[in-house]
Formats: structure tokens, C-alpha cells, sequence
């Protein structure tokens, strides 16, 4: 009975999925190659990408998941090599009813061996088809960024519900779900915030005077509501609340300019008059 059903099970294993290494060599000539595709099912394929320029090897593997109905790949990449310029670059194109999987050398390297080492419900054929621009093929083309030296690139979403993340350290404070010692680039950040600083526009907020303002700078060396020089460089700043104590000092200060109008112009009438 046990060995009925492991020759059962084994045959649907490899029915299900195609475990070979088929390999073709990727030149460095700036065309996109066509690795294989996929129609009405989710196939995935593993591989392996070898590069040789001079005496800058690089050696990339990695999974990549894709299916008809999305225009996106679930990827994940393990890099080596001692310069960008060796890495390959993939793209996806989706149809609707069937996807694309393409990949381009770096412009100018040496000939490369992309070799796919295991698969599920893919398309067999392999680099038939060679393209020097992908925009015109029809379908929702997406290209995706260089995979870069030394690094483990993953694209996705990213679930962490219960966990931390931290980049360049070890340590994530208690409450925070990520820490990154070290710069960050972002073409945008969003940041949620309870509340904002309207407030200060009621007819009931009491705006603080000139002179109080001026007194409390001179005793304390920092503006009511903001945080002290000292307590940042030790604790940091939130910046949400931070743009909001920020925004509140403007909204005051504008306040205080509107009635400084105010009383220029009532002066200048009585100089009008009077003269």
C-alpha cells in the first residue's frame, strides 16, 4: 500500500512540475530575450545566470512566479559580482490571457549562460524570440530595475504582520516594525497623522503675544511647542507630529502678521488725516 501510493505521488510530481536545465546564451547586445511564457496558469521557473567580462565574474539565481491574469512577477533574486554592469534585468509582459517572461544582459558584457534548472507549467520554448524594444508588442509591459551586486532583491509585497525589519543594524526599538541605519531615498513619503494644527483659526484659541513668545526664547532657548536641540539629538523627532508643532507655528505667526496689518494700515490712516 506505502509503495502504491509513493508511485502514485511521484507521478504526480512529475506530471506537475518539469525539472530540467534548459540553457541559451545571452549575449550582451542589448536586446531583450524571451525566457519563456505562460498561458490560463501560474508557472514559476528557477534559474541560474553566469557572466564572465574580463575579471569580473558574476553568478545571479533566483525564482521567478507569474500568471496570465496579473501584470506582475513575484521574484526573488540572490546576486554575486563585482560590478552592476554584469547583472541582468528582467521584464514582464502580460496579454490578458497569457504572459511573457524577458531578460536583457547588461549593453557590452561578454556572452552570458541563462540556464532555467526547474519549472511549473511554463512554456517550453526557450529564448525563441530576441527585441530591441519592448513597448510595441502590445499588452501591460513592465520593466523591472537592474538587479544589483551582493544583494538578495525581492519583488513583491512584503508581509511582515508580527515581525521587525532592520537594514545596515540589529536593533529595532520596541514599538517599531522597521530600522535603517544608514540613508533613505523616496520619490514620496506619506505620514499618518491624529489631528492637524486648524485649531489655532478658532475664535476661542488664544494666540500667544509677541512679548510672551520673546520671553520664553530668552529663558528657554527654543519656540513654545517645539522640542529642544537636546532632546532631538537624543530621541529623534516624529515626523508627523513634527510637521504639525511646524505648521502650528506658522499658522500663530501668520496671525500675528494679519494684525500687524491690521494696526499698519488703522496707523496710516491717522497719519492720512492728520496731515
Amino acid at each position: 500500500m506505502k509503495a502504491k501510493f509513493l508511485i502514485t505521488f511521484l507521478t504526480f510530481a512529475l506530471c506537475s512540475v518539469s525539472i530540467y536545465a534548459q540553457s541559451f546564451n545571452l549575449p550582451g547586445d542589448g536586446n531583450w530575450y524571451r525566457v519563456t511564457s505562460t498561458g490560463g496558469a501560474h508557472g514559476k521557473f528557477e534559474y541560474i545566470y553566469s557572466q564572465r567580462t574580463a575579471h569580473k565574474p558574476s553568478i545571479v539565481t533566483g525564482e521567478v512566479q507569474f500568471i496570465n491574469s496579473q501584470s506582475i512577477l513575484v521574484q526573488e533574486h540572490h546576486s554575486m559580482g563585482y560590478s552592476e554592469s554584469n547583472l541582468p534585468q528582467f521584464a514582464l509582459i502580460n496579454f490578458g490571457n497569457s504572459s511573457e517572461v524577458w531578460i536583457k544582459a547588461f549593453p557590452g558584457v561578454a556572452t552570458g549562460v541563462f540556464s532555467i534548472t526547474s519549472s511549473h507549467n511554463i512554456d517550453p520554448a526557450f529564448a525563441d524570440v530576441s527585441d530591441a524594444d519592448l513597448s510595441d508588442n502590445g499588452g501591460i509591459l513592465k520593466i523591472y530595475p537592474q538587479i544589483r551586486p551582493f544583494t538578495h532583491s525581492f519583488y513583491g509585497d512584503v508581509v511582515l504582520p508580527e515581525s521587525s525589519l532592520s537594514v545596515g543594524t540589529d536593533k529595532v526599538f520596541d514599538g517599531f516594525k522597521l530600522a535603517v541605519d544608514g540613508k533613505i531615498q523616496a520619490k514620496e513619503v506619506k505620514v499618518t497623522a491624529d489631528g492637524w494644527a486648524d485649531f489655532v483659526f478658532d475664535e476661542n484659541y488664544k494666540n500667544m503675544s509677541l512679548s510672551d513668545i520673546e520671553k520664553f526664547i530668552t529663558e528657554n532657548h527654543h519656540l513654545p511647542g517645539i522640542l529642544k536641540a537636546s532632546q532631538v539629538e537624543k530621541e529623534g523627532i516624529h515626523l508627523g507630529e513634527m510637521n504639525k508643532a511646524l505648521l502650528q507655528k506658522i499658522e500663530e505667526l501668520t496671525l500675528h502678521l494679519i494684525a500687524m496689518d491690521k494696526e499698519i494700515k488703522q496707523l496710516k490712516t491717522l497719519t492720512d488725516k492728520n496731515n
